[in-house]
């Protein structure tokens, strides 16, 4: 038999035939080398050359492919992202790009910048030295205008604020104590024993000294009020203290009628109630504790009028009063 492709002829079983076409490999006569196979032609019906082609010439290490030649290499090393070179090792680091180290024990890996002097572009530094581009000042450092110094404890305690004025009355000014004032005013009757009926003001108008900041709010605690006279006088009860930020502008004098005018009304602070004096022997003496009355101050000074609410007739010339204020400031 013929070697190629050769057709063979057989019934179909109802009375006709079916064309076969066979590929023989050789011209052995053998029946069992002859054996069907799927006859594969082009669209002009010639069947396909499938005898075997020129290998392909490898590339680089690419494993060939019967037939194709010219092959691009795909190397187990990847050399290339997108078209662009890798860079082995750290290399160098590119604009707006940081370097980037991977451990070689598995551990995560870092990102460390390339600058590590103070000052320079992207710096990381172990301390902070700039905030906002503003130099951080180490230690206490000094104030500015409107910022108080903070110092931080070394040993892990709270922190705690310290104010660089300590005294009272300046600007910024926190006083480290509280500011307490303790203020007597000595009052000494005129040399004459003229009667005071009820209402009348002992001693004039009275400075009773400074008794707190400048402007300040204080708080009045408690007062004295003594006598160095043995007895008390006739008729004399009790007192009230009418309390003023300046000088009374009535300037109202000794022995005179106390009134509250409307020029005395933008300073007038009030008043506290003392009651009256009991003899110690040779002194006559009373106390207010407990006040708690809360003043502001115009100046650092307080001014006021001691009246007295029962009348009294004096038992000698130039008698001398003594009253002591004690107040804190707030």
């Amino acid at each position: 038999m013929a070697s190629g492709i050769v057709t063979k002829v057989v019934g179909d079983g109802n009375g006709g035939t079916i064309s076969h076409r066979y590929w023989c490999p050789d011209t052995s006569a053998s029946p069992q080398l002859l054996f069907p196979a799927p006859l594969l032609v082009d669209t002009s019906g010639n069947p396909f050359d499938l005898s075997a082609g020129t290998a392909g010439t490898p590339a680089g290490g690419v494993s060939s492919i019967q037939g194709v030649s010219g092959m691009t290499p795909v190397d187990a090393n990847v050399k290339q992202i997108n078209g662009v070179t890798v860079l082995m090792g750290n290399g160098v680091t590119g604009t707006g790009s940081q370097r980037v180290t991977v451990a070689s024990d598995n551990t995560p890996f870092a990102v460390k910048t390339d600058q590590t002097t103070h000052g320079t572009t992207d710096l990381v530094a172990a301390d902070i030295t700039k905030i906002g581009g503003t130099a951080v000042a180490t230690s206490n450092g000094v104030v500015s205008a409107g910022v108080q110094r903070v110092a931080v404890a070394s040993d892990n305690t709270p922190f705690a604020v310290k104010i660089d004025q300590t005294t009272p009355g300046t600007t910024n000014a926190v006083a480290l104590t509280s500011g307490a004032f303790d203020v007597a005013t000595t009052i000494t009757r005129p040399a004459n024993t003229t009667a005071y009926t009820a209402n009348d003001v002992l001693g004039g108008a009275l400075d009773l000294g400074v008794l707190g900041p400048s402007g300040a709010a204080i708080q009045i605690n408690s007062l004295q009020l003594e006598a160095d006279i043995a007895a008390v006088p006739a008729g004399q009860t009790t007192w009230i203290l009418h309390l003023y930020n300046v000088t009374p502008p009535s300037a109202t004098a000794d022995n005179g009628a106390f009134d509250l005018p409307s020029g005395d009304r933008a300073s007038y602070l009030g008043q506290i109630a003392i009651a009256t004096m009991v003899g110690q022997g040779s002194t006559l003496y009373v106390e207010a504790n407990n006040i708690g009355k809360q003043v502001k101050l115009s100046g650092t000074h307080l001014f006021g009028y001691l009246v007295t609410v029962g009348g009294f007739t004096p038992a000698a010339n130039s008698e001398v009063y003594k009253l002591t204020v004690h107040t804190v400031a707030l």
